[in-house]
């Protein structure tokens, strides 16, 4: 379903023929000891390094050890900061030459920004601690030796001519280049990592940077520089470090700040909350006063009616005992009266009938006799002893008399006062009238009865 014409491939593919040998050499660069040059050479489509001997040296057995020496100590490092060494190889016309990576580069420039001076001074004193490990020293660190690959900014160590290694007891001789070689360096066969220190130190002046950094490293006595490179990068990385703490501090410092500011707020606002409800609490026991106070204004209020309750049946408690001692009173004086009603019964015939007319003259006492019964009772008394007065001694005047008495008596009990009292005291004055132009005097008053 496919149509072949869409196949995949390359268009006039020929047969495999790379060719092995070295082609576009270049001479980029000649060392100042003036018997190695570098070239620039590809083969397999890639570029590379080459670093040989001049015409001049090729044929000097010294240089050719030298660079086998150089060759020998290259090979065997292998770090991202060193440069790579492939081979060694004779190539026709330029003699024994060392393959190298090729680094699209630039020489390590002392006057960048700090931040990037550090960055690849770090990378160059990875690189040193890493060969001093390996027991080799370079003897030649300037900013020559020290590329710094476009692109990626990666810092790489080069140049190895004047390296030495411990274990090597070949061509031990002073070397270095002067300006950024050690004292002890170009007096003395044999040096150690502190030579190196001495030209890191140099490059670390270039800057203008780390003053007290290079100052010790520089030192003239190898035992006041600085122990190694790692102690180096520590140093000149120590103000970052010192700016993280500084930068730590203040953002501990600031969270401090937030915190105890969130606490304070957090008290307010406790204590707004605690105020609040401090103050709903007073209000609520205001309320509960107030109403307490209404509470006692409804029973004040109470109390006073209760007092003028009380004060009006005082009143009528005084009203009333004023009536009781008045009703007291009369029937006192109706007692007085039927004793004197009593006595009228058996005193002597001059003064019965003006006594008992005088009795029943004051009617207004009959009063006294709260029930019908207690008024019929007492003339029923007056009636039967004047009746008996009457037969005993004869005295028929004085008994009809009595008991005409006795009968207004009665028609007051029947007809129940004020209804017939006129007619009865109209009746009673025309006894006493009569009486008396009888000549029935009495040293008693009688008193006139007033309409």
């Amino acid at each position: 379903m496919y149509d072949s014409d869409l196949n995949s491939g390359f268009v006039d593919s020929q047969a495999f023929d790379i060719s092995q040998q070295w082609s576009d050499i270049t001479v980029l660069h000649h060392s100042d000891n003036g018997y190695t040059q570098v070239l620039r050479a590809k083969r397999y489509g890639k570029w590379h390094t080459l670093k040989c001997l001049t015409g001049e040296a090729a044929g000097n057995p010294r240089y050719q050890t030298l660079l086998e020496k150089e060759f020998e100590i290259a090979y065997q490092l292998n770090h991202p900061n060193i440069i790579q060494t492939y081979g060694i190889e004779k190539i026709q016309g330029y003699g024994w030459c060392i393959v190298q990576e090729w680094i699209d580069c630039e020489v390590l420039n002392p006057q960048l920004p700090k931040k990037t001076l550090r960055n690849e001074l770090s990378q160059l004193c990875d690189a040193i601690t890493y060969i001093h490990g390996k027991g080799i020293y370079h003897r030649d660190i300037k900013p020559e030796n020290i590329l710094v690959e476009k692109h990626t900014n990666r810092v790489v160590l080069i140049d190895f001519g004047l390296a030495d290694k411990t274990a090597f007891d070949i061509l031990k001789e002073p070397a270095g280049t002067t300006g950024y070689s050690a004292p002890e360096q170009l007096l003395q066969t044999t040096t150690d990592n502190l030579s190196d220190i001495y030209s890191l130190g140099k490059i670390i002046q270039l800057t203008g940077y780390w003053k007290y950094v290079a100052d010790k490293c520089t030192q003239s006595l190898p035992q006041k520089r600085y122990p190694n490179a790692e102690a180096v990068k520590r140093a000149i990385n120590r103000q970052i470090r010192w700016q993280y703490i500084v930068a730590i501090v203040l953002l501990i410092a600031l969270g401090a700040v937030i915190y105890f500011q969130q606490q304070i707020t957090r008290q307010q606002s406790d204590d707004i909350l605690t105020l609040n409800q401090t103050v709903n609490d007073y209000r609520t026991t205001l309320d509960t006063l107030n109403q307490r106070a209404a509470d006692y204004q409804n029973i004040n209020n109470t109390i006073n009616e209760y007092q003028s309750v009380i004060d009006t049946i005082k009143h009528q408690t005084a009203d009333y005992t004023k009536e009781q001692h008045r009703r007291d009173s009369l029937r006192n004086q109706a007692k007085h009266q039927t004793d004197l009603l009593y006595i009228a019964a058996n005193i002597s015939d001059s003064l019965k009938d003006e006594i008992l007319v005088y009795a029943i003259a004051r009617y207004d006492s009959i009063r006294a006799f709260p029930t019908y019964d207690e008024v019929k009772k007492a003339y029923n008394e007056w009636k039967n002893e004047n009746l008996s007065y009457s037969r005993n001694i004869g005295k028929k005047a004085a008994a009809s008399q009595t008991g005409y008495v006795a009968e207004l008596l009665n028609i007051y009990s029947e007809t129940r006062l004020p209804q017939t009292e006129s007619r009865v005291m109209r009746e009673l004055s025309l006894q006493l009238f009569y009486w008396r132009r009888q000549g029935r005097n009495t040293p008693y008053k009688i008193p006139e009865y007033k309409e």
